[in-house]
């Protein structure tokens, strides 16, 4: 698959500029309807190769799902575990890649992941996961290999840990990011390219003639026609293009919590190790990762079928975190006074059966009609590339 032109763009650290609605051009090639990071990267992908390119967004940039995400750039060991191969072979591509193209925002970490007698994988099936995920992802700079470590050794530098059927343990490398100053980044990015990114501009629905998307229409009454228009507004897009969303998607709410720092001492290095860790309620796995001057504890997982609109942190869902952390982590003790604040965030995935956390997350591009593509599925980590492929798409059928 191609790198493309964002394949080989130095990001910088950035801050899109305010742009008023009167600078949105009447024509377009491209219309990319939803600031977070699948558009600000469909609009740099596309303003690189001359397209005509605006990118609008109905309140700030980055402030639906991408800024509510686990905040890691990973392959993701778990779909490994699920047999994605595919998809966990082009995250961690992209993972090297991006710590190349944006060390200012992306950082090397270490998860610590704890084996125990009773946990779903033995130290022998993790073993030989993380050396697949090591060989998969190849030598990447800064990115630590697995390594192995005893029962003593994760005592002494997580004492936190429930001593009770720990076994053993292991470390391997990922990376994390901001990921709404990621998003924020790529749109001053597209900006820079020429791109016409315009904030706070809800639209309120799409232009068609002859048969097909023509281009949307803005809250003020302004139209914008595009050859091409493409909906990244996650949760809000099949409303948005007059779809049924129990018929294509389903929306899976995840929740973090932050806490306070983890006292984690040598061998493990505080500022940069994260715990990766399984919910005794439900086999689930979630993460505990250093953030700012706390921790973050998620996510959570369970069907959302509302106005996305209303999503909102419940109790319970603080309670579901504080509990899989007591029970994994019982030396830290951390109660409901201890979370300094949480949030959550709607995932988009591609309609099917099952529990929530066992629906794909793999990517697809939806094409209902003439003109107009959605996005589902998908994530932080692999959105360039994405990206990529829904701006080739765009050019053929309709550039």
């Amino acid at each position: 698959m191609s790198e493309g032109r964002t394949g080989s763009y130095q990001l910088s650290p950035g801050e899109p500029a305010a742009t008023p609605l009167a600078a949105l051009p009447a024509e377009v090639d491209l219309c990319v309807v939803g600031g977070g990071i699948y558009g600000a990267w469909t609009a740099l992908e596309a303003a690189l190769r001359g397209q005509r390119v605006a990118l609008i967004e109905r309140r700030d940039w980055a402030s639906g799902t991408s800024c509510a995400s686990s905040k890691l750039i990973h392959g993701g060991l778990r779909y490994l575990e699920h047999g994605h191969i595919a998809l966990v072979r082009t995250a961690l591509a992209e993972r090297g890649l991006l710590l190349r193209l944006a060390p200012h925002r992306v950082r090397p970490l270490t998860f610590l992941v704890p084996v125990t007698r009773s946990g779903r994988l033995s130290r022998f099936h993790l073993h030989l996961g993380l050396r697949a995920y090591d060989w998969l992802a190849g030598r990447q700079a800064g990115v630590p290999r697995m390594a192995a470590w005893s029962r003593a050794h994760l005592l002494g530098g997580a004492p936190f840990l429930d001593p009770a059927g720990l076994v053993a343990g292991f470390t391997y490398g990922d990376a994390g990011t901001d990921d709404a100053a990621l998003t924020r980044d790529v749109v001053a990015a597209a900006q820079a390219a020429g791109a016409v990114c315009v904030a706070n501009a809800p639209v309120t629905g799409l232009l068609r003639s002859g048969g097909r998307v023509s281009g949307v229409q803005l809250v003020d009454g302004r139209q914008v026609a595009a050859r091409a228009s493409v909906l990244t507004a996650g949760p809000w897009a099949c409303a948005l293009a007059g779809l049924d969303p129990a018929r294509h998607v389903r929306f899976t709410k995840g929740v973090h919590i932050e806490l306070p720092p983890l006292p984690l001492a040598a061998p493990f290095v505080r500022a940069d190790t994260a715990l990766l860790l399984t919910a005794p309620q439900d086999g689930r796995v979630f993460f505990a990762i250093p953030w700012r001057d706390g921790t973050m504890v998620g996510t959570t997982d369970t069907d959302f079928t509302n106005d996305p609109d209303t999503a909102r942190v419940e109790e319970t869902d603080i309670a579901y975190l504080l509990s899989a952390l007591a029970a994994t982590c019982p030396g830290l003790g951390f109660g409901r006074a201890d979370v300094r604040r949480a949030w959550c965030g709607l995932r988009t995935l591609a309609h099917a059966a099952g529990g929530a956390s066992a629906l794909s997350r793999e990517w697809s591009l939806l094409h209902p009609e003439p003109g107009l593509w959605l996005p589902v599925g998908g994530k932080l980590t692999t959105a360039r590339a994405d990206a990529v492929r829904i701006v080739e798409e765009c050019q053929m059928l309709e550039c």
